[in-house]
């Protein structure tokens, strides 16, 4: 905020117009004083003390003036100032809800739950001997095996996980 208000101005070029009048009045009482005129130094005399006065209380009226429009400055940066941090506090807490949206989503996992018999046959230790040649492994025994290991998510596979039957299920 501008600290020179109208109300400011007004005082100072009053107290300046004021002096300038009492400079002409002492300029009239010295005049005077050369001619001897005594009656014309002191109305001259009474000119410039009134309009030194002015000048005086219109400084005052300006110097007052800008007090207040320094107080009102003050209030308004202080309030700006609060609006500024109302603002940063209300992105912060969004930003905060935007993270913590996206630990929620990536953090959505698609489980499965392995049979009895796939638990036997994962934790059996003698599983090769189970399946003559490992290629031919049939497509269940793949798809079990491959299941019982990995985690997934909506994104992808994300988590290798030893082969345990300790699987636990989350909806």
């Amino acid at each position: 905020m501008n600290l020179i208000t109208s109300s400011v101005t007004q005082g100072l070029v009053r107290a300046d117009l004021f002096m300038k009048l009492s400079d002409v009045s002492i300029g009239v009482y010295y005049k005077a004083k050369a001619k001897g005129d005594k009656a014309a130094m002191q109305q001259a005399a009474g000119y410039a003390a009134d309009s030194m006065g002015s000048a005086v209380k219109s400084s005052k009226d300006a110097q007052k003036a800008l007090k207040e429009a320094e107080k009102k400055a003050k209030e308004q940066a202080k309030a700006e100032q609060e609006e500024t941090l109302e603002e940063r506090c209300k992105k912060a807490a969004e930003d905060k809800k935007d993270q913590q949206e996206a630990v929620r989503e990536r953090s959505r996992v698609d489980t499965v739950e392995v049979s009895e018999e796939g638990k036997v046959y994962i934790d059996s230790k003698d599983r090769a001997k189970s399946v003559e040649d490992a290629e031919k492994e049939s497509e269940s025994h793949k798809i079990i095996k491959d299941t019982a290991v990995q985690t997934y998510t909506s994104e992808g596979k994300i988590n290798s996980l030893a082969a345990d039957h300790k699987v636990s299920v989350t909806v």
